[in-house]
Parts: C-alpha cells; sequence; structure tokens
C-alpha cells in the first residue's frame, strides 16, 4: 500500500489495516522513529470498559440513558 502525507502531515491509514487492528475513532496510537522506518503502535487499553469506549454511538444524551437506566422514562 502506498499512502502519501498530506501538506498539514497527516496520513489515512486504510479501512481494511484499521478494520484488522480494531483502530475506531478515540483508538490511541504511539509513533516512534526505529532506523529510518516510522512504527505506529496500537495503546492497549487499561481495562476492558476503556477499550470499548467511544465504540458505541448512540442518539440519546447521557442524561437520557440515566434516565432510562433509572426507569425514569418509558422505552420506546
Amino acid at each position: 500500500m502506498k499512502i502519501a502525507v498530506s501538506s498539514k502531515g497527516q496520513v489515512t491509514i486504510p479501512k481494511p489495516v484499521r478494520r484488522r487492528l480494531g483502530l475506531v475513532a478515540g483508538t490511541q496510537l504511539r509513533f516512534r522513529e526505529s532506523g529510518g522506518r516510522l512504527i505506529g503502535e496500537k495503546l492497549g487499553a487499561d481495562d476492558p470498559v476503556s477499550a470499548l469506549l467511544g465504540a458505541v454511538k448512540l442518539r440519546k444524551t447521557s442524561d437520557q440513558m440515566l434516565a432510562l437506566v433509572r426507569g425514569e422514562v418509558q422505552r420506546r
């Protein structure tokens, strides 16, 4: 795969690579240089819940979700 660096220094990680590595919005990476190569490493989460942070997109606010969990509103 050949990828160009933008004028802002950005690169796009191809979708097949993102899927294989489980890279989603908010995934943190660390980059280092070694022997003239750029190496990107996915940072591991400290716990399983943190690993899922940002993986689910909800259409409700946190206040709405709390009210739902507490039984303060009826589910639709």
